[in-house]
């Protein structure tokens, strides 16, 4: 190598590096090492669990890093010495270890090693009958129905013609699989999308999983591609008809009623590791993952007409030199992500808050943070939103502290016009006059927790409150918003 460095022992110029790898290993070594690891025969699961806890602001763990190589995930790290390079590779999807070895350093590495990779994963003799599920088109992120017809893409992994193949789909684990029954003919290496029967699902978070068996009537070729998973949300109950306020401090990632991109390691990701306020943040890491979009969803919102709602969060981002592609819109859907339009919408040279490093960027002190604020008055009934960011190759992008408030809201300034509430304070009941008949009338706490939703049937309308604690509540209708007392 032109980088090799001749002129001093190389007992020396190896035992330097210390624990960042002063052990000399060839390469079959190395795949039995990681083969032993990732198998459970050198530690316990739970502190192989601990290894593989990885951070998504840097992809990295303790001593290992995600890799995604096109379709395939795994775990595996680089090494570098005078004059050397080396990378070791796990796949825990088809429980193979690939290692190389090379006398040189930064000059083409990734050039040699994606090749063999691709010889690895698609070039290897296929089996005569194998079939796998690919993809999850649906159900993934949000859907607003409680049923859903799945649809998937079926891929021919085998060398024979597919001609049947049975594909088992569920929600979650715990039910019985549904089977159905594919028949046509599928070649080798190809695709097709199947739309499979409804199923039924209930409000909130869900996995959907996937996967095949019996192609052409016989045993799978290979098992580790039969199967594709997805996670979404249901929105068939209530929605959120108040405020709301996350600070991702959670180490639950993502937080309750929250989603993000369909199972993949493409996508933002909690971190400890840097926040506006709190314990936590969320972030994109663009530093690693290229270019990809990726999005965020809230909570389905129910926005009250008359009240002034809006939006904000804070943000915190630094440029890599050279390149300025990273951007961050912020979407607003009203018919459940049919159509959505633009809230907040900043590239890389517009929203920077520190600045340029050629490092993984994480914010070190509050300066760094920026905050922005949007209206959401000119919106009303339920509305999704959705954080897009589109990565350039960049660098990190965080979020903190997002929160649908109503700061005028629930002032007696902004109160009901010309409608009376009587009497207030209040210990049993309430009467609402001036109203439209059949208007919605909403009791939340001041958390924004909704309590009580009514129609009023006739003007005045009278409401029960007597179950309420004693305490502050906020009224809404179609005509503002006004505080009551329950006494």
């Amino acid at each position: 190598s032109s980088l090799a460095n001749t002129h001093s022992p190389m007992t020396s110029e190896y035992t330097q590096i210390n624990s960042a790898g002063a052990l000399l290993s060839t390469a079959q070594e190395m795949a039995e090492w990681y083969n032993a690891l990732f198998s459970g025969n050198i530690i316990s699961a739970a502190s192989l669990q601990q290894i593989e806890d990885i951070d998504p602001s840097s992809w990295y763990g303790l001593g290992l890093q995600h890799s995604l190589w096109k379709d395939h995930k795994g775990f595996s790290h680089w090494g570098d010495g005078i004059g050397y390079e080396s990378f070791v590779r796990y796949d825990p999807q088809t429980g193979t270890t690939f290692c190389m070895l090379m006398n040189n350093r930064y000059f083409g590495s990734t050039e040699r090693i994606g090749p063999l990779l691709d010889v690895l994963y698609h070039e290897c003799p296929r089996k005569p009958n194998d079939a796998g599920i690919s993809e999850v088109l649906s159900p993934w992120e949000m859907i607003c129905s409680a049923t859903v017809a799945p649809k998937v893409t079926l891929t021919n992994f085998g060398s024979t013609l597919l001609t049947s193949v049975n594909i088992h789909y569920q929600i979650e684990t715990v039910d019985t699989p549904a089977v159905f029954n594919w028949t046509g003919a599928l070649g080798s290496g190809d695709t097709i999308h199947v739309t499979l029967p409804q199923i039924t699902t209930g409000d909130g978070f869900h996995w959907f999983t996937c996967y095949t068996s019996l192609p052409n009537g016989v045993s799978e070729g290979l098992t580790y591609n039969d199967t594709s998973i997805s996670n979404f949300v249901a929105n068939t109950g209530s929605s959120v008809p108040g405020e709301i306020s996350e600070g991702f401090d959670s180490p639950v990632f993502p937080p309750a009623g929250w989603t993000v991109n369909s199972f993949s390691y493409l996508q933002w990701g909690g971190t400890q590791l840097a926040h506006s306020a709190g314990t936590g943040s969320v972030v994109a890491t663009n530093y690693i993952i290229g270019f990809a979009s990726i999005n965020l969803d809230m909570p389905l919102i129910h926005i009250a007409a008359g009240t002034h709602p809006e939006l904000s969060f804070d943000y915190a981002y630094a440029m890599y030199p050279g390149f300025s592609g990273d951007s961050l819109q912020v979407l607003i859907s009203t018919d459940c992500g049919a159509t959505w339009q633009t809230l907040f919408n900043k590239g890389s040279l517009q929203m920077f808050t520190a600045p340029t490093t050629y490092d993984i960027y994480f914010p070190k002190t509050s300066a760094e943070w920026a905050t922005e604020t949007s209206s959401l008055a000119s919106y009303t009934g339920d509305v999704l939103i959705r954080f897009r960011e589109v990565s350039g190759w960049g660098n990190n992008l965080y979020l903190d502290n997002v929160k649908v408030s109503f700061p005028t809201g629930i002032s007696d300034e902004k109160s009901l016009e010309n409608v009376n509430v009587y009497p207030n304070p209040a210990s049993d009941a309430i009467t609402v006059s001036g109203l439209p008949e059949n208007s919605e009338i909403q009791i939340s706490d001041l958390s924004g927790k909704l309590l009580l939703n009514q129609k009023t049937l006739n003007n005045p309308a009278t409401i029960d409150i007597h179950n309420l604690p004693q305490g502050i509540y906020i009224l809404r209708s179609v005509k503002g918003v006004k505080k009551i007392v329950k006494i």
